[in-house]
Protein backbone atom coordinates (compact mmCIF):
# COMPACT_ATOMS: atom_id res chain seq x y z
CA UNK A 1 0.00 0.00 0.00
CA UNK A 2 1.27 3.04 -1.23
CA UNK A 3 2.13 6.30 1.43
CA UNK A 4 -0.37 9.87 1.43
CA UNK A 5 1.91 12.29 -0.73
CA UNK A 6 2.36 14.73 2.48
CA UNK A 7 3.73 11.55 4.66
CA UNK A 8 6.53 10.96 1.49
CA UNK A 9 9.78 12.29 2.44
CA UNK A 10 10.98 15.18 -0.08
CA UNK A 11 12.48 14.64 -3.97
CA UNK A 12 15.69 16.47 -4.09
CA UNK A 13 15.47 18.27 -7.54
CA UNK A 14 19.09 17.79 -9.86
CA UNK A 15 18.15 20.67 -12.13
CA UNK A 16 19.63 23.07 -9.68
CA UNK A 17 23.35 23.57 -11.04
CA UNK A 18 26.12 26.22 -9.72
CA UNK A 19 27.54 28.52 -12.42
CA UNK A 20 30.00 26.64 -13.53
CA UNK A 21 27.74 23.75 -15.45
CA UNK A 22 26.28 26.55 -17.56
CA UNK A 23 29.96 28.21 -18.25
CA UNK A 24 30.98 24.64 -18.54
CA UNK A 25 27.51 24.02 -21.27
CA UNK A 26 29.02 27.30 -22.67
CA UNK A 27 32.54 26.67 -22.93
CA UNK A 28 31.98 23.10 -24.82
CA UNK A 29 29.31 24.39 -27.39
CA UNK A 30 31.73 27.69 -28.18
CA UNK A 31 34.45 25.48 -28.32
CA UNK A 32 32.73 22.48 -30.65
CA UNK A 33 31.40 25.60 -33.01
CA UNK A 34 35.23 27.25 -32.87
CA UNK A 35 36.41 23.60 -33.96
CA UNK A 36 34.20 23.41 -36.72
CA UNK A 37 34.70 26.75 -38.03
CA UNK A 38 38.77 26.65 -37.92
CA UNK A 39 38.56 23.33 -39.75
CA UNK A 40 36.45 24.43 -42.66
CA UNK A 41 38.88 27.84 -42.66
CA UNK A 42 41.67 26.14 -42.48
CA UNK A 43 41.12 23.59 -45.12
CA UNK A 44 40.11 26.85 -47.38
CA UNK A 45 43.21 28.56 -46.67
CA UNK A 46 45.45 25.83 -48.21
CA UNK A 47 47.21 28.42 -50.25
CA UNK A 48 48.15 30.69 -47.52
CA UNK A 49 50.28 29.53 -45.08
CA UNK A 50 49.61 32.79 -42.77
CA UNK A 51 45.34 32.18 -42.61
CA UNK A 52 46.68 28.56 -42.10
CA UNK A 53 48.93 29.08 -39.04
CA UNK A 54 46.04 31.53 -37.77
CA UNK A 55 43.23 28.66 -37.70
CA UNK A 56 45.06 26.37 -36.44
CA UNK A 57 46.37 28.09 -33.76
CA UNK A 58 42.64 29.17 -33.23
CA UNK A 59 41.43 25.61 -33.57
CA UNK A 60 44.02 24.53 -30.98
CA UNK A 61 43.24 26.99 -28.35
CA UNK A 62 39.72 25.69 -28.49
CA UNK A 63 40.28 22.43 -27.30
CA UNK A 64 41.27 23.70 -23.79
CA UNK A 65 37.76 25.35 -23.64
CA UNK A 66 36.34 22.01 -24.53
CA UNK A 67 38.39 20.31 -21.77
CA UNK A 68 37.93 22.68 -19.27
CA UNK A 69 34.24 22.79 -20.07
CA UNK A 70 34.04 19.27 -19.36
CA UNK A 71 35.71 19.04 -16.66
CA UNK A 72 33.70 21.80 -14.97
CA UNK A 73 30.18 20.07 -16.38
CA UNK A 74 30.88 16.94 -15.76
CA UNK A 75 32.41 17.38 -11.77
CA UNK A 76 29.37 19.53 -11.24
CA UNK A 77 26.87 16.65 -12.97
CA UNK A 78 29.07 13.73 -10.94
CA UNK A 79 28.25 15.52 -7.47
CA UNK A 80 24.96 16.08 -8.29
CA UNK A 81 24.17 12.56 -8.69
CA UNK A 82 26.73 10.89 -6.77
CA UNK A 83 24.56 10.41 -4.38
CA UNK A 84 22.24 8.09 -6.13
CA UNK A 85 25.33 5.89 -6.90
CA UNK A 86 26.27 5.04 -3.52
CA UNK A 87 24.61 2.27 -1.45
CA UNK A 88 24.52 4.92 1.93
CA UNK A 89 21.76 7.56 -0.21
CA UNK A 90 19.59 4.31 -0.66
CA UNK A 91 19.71 3.18 3.11
CA UNK A 92 18.93 6.59 4.82
CA UNK A 93 15.85 6.89 1.86
CA UNK A 94 14.37 3.21 3.32
CA UNK A 95 15.15 4.14 6.83
CA UNK A 96 13.43 7.73 6.27
CA UNK A 97 10.39 5.58 4.51
CA UNK A 98 10.12 3.14 6.87
CA UNK A 99 10.18 5.38 9.59
CA UNK A 100 7.51 7.57 8.26
CA UNK A 101 6.05 3.83 7.42
CA UNK A 102 6.09 3.02 11.45
CA UNK A 103 4.73 6.96 12.72
CA UNK A 104 1.45 6.45 10.14
CA UNK A 105 0.79 2.98 11.95
CA UNK A 106 1.66 4.05 15.18
CA UNK A 107 -0.47 7.19 14.94
CA UNK A 108 -3.50 4.36 13.21
CA UNK A 109 -3.12 1.87 15.93
CA UNK A 110 -3.29 4.43 18.57
CA UNK A 111 -6.86 5.47 17.37
CA UNK A 112 -7.89 1.84 16.87
CA UNK A 113 -6.41 1.13 20.23
CA UNK A 114 -8.69 3.84 21.86
CA UNK A 115 -11.92 3.34 19.89
CA UNK A 116 -11.29 -0.46 20.97
CA UNK A 117 -11.36 0.53 25.10
CA UNK A 118 -14.49 2.72 24.78
CA UNK A 119 -16.25 0.31 22.83
CA UNK A 120 -15.04 -2.35 25.82
CA UNK A 121 -16.28 0.13 28.30
CA UNK A 122 -19.87 1.28 26.81
CA UNK A 123 -20.22 -2.67 26.31
CA UNK A 124 -19.00 -3.80 29.87
CA UNK A 125 -21.27 -0.87 31.59
CA UNK A 126 -24.26 -2.31 29.32
CA UNK A 127 -23.46 -5.44 30.22
CA UNK A 128 -23.41 -4.71 33.88
CA UNK A 129 -26.72 -2.88 33.58
CA UNK A 130 -28.51 -6.12 31.56
CA UNK A 131 -26.97 -8.48 34.24
CA UNK A 132 -28.33 -6.37 37.10
CA UNK A 133 -31.86 -6.38 35.02
CA UNK A 134 -31.65 -10.51 35.01
CA UNK A 135 -30.79 -10.57 38.78
CA UNK A 136 -33.72 -8.39 39.69
CA UNK A 137 -36.06 -10.60 36.80
CA UNK A 138 -34.84 -13.74 38.37
CA UNK A 139 -35.54 -12.41 42.18
CA UNK A 140 -38.72 -11.32 40.83
CA UNK A 141 -39.81 -14.68 39.22
CA UNK A 142 -38.41 -16.36 42.57
CA UNK A 143 -40.74 -14.27 44.38
CA UNK A 144 -43.45 -14.96 42.48
CA UNK A 145 -42.85 -18.76 42.22
CA UNK A 146 -42.86 -18.93 46.05
CA UNK A 147 -45.79 -17.20 46.63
Amino acid sequence: MLMPEETLPPIEKVTAFSWKFYVGVSLIIISVILGVITKIFFFMNLHDLTMMWFWGIIYLLSWPMLILGAWWVGKEYYNKIKKYTEYKYYQESIKKTSLAFVDKAKHHTSRVTEGVKSNLTKNIYSAKKTISKLKKVKLLKKKRTKK
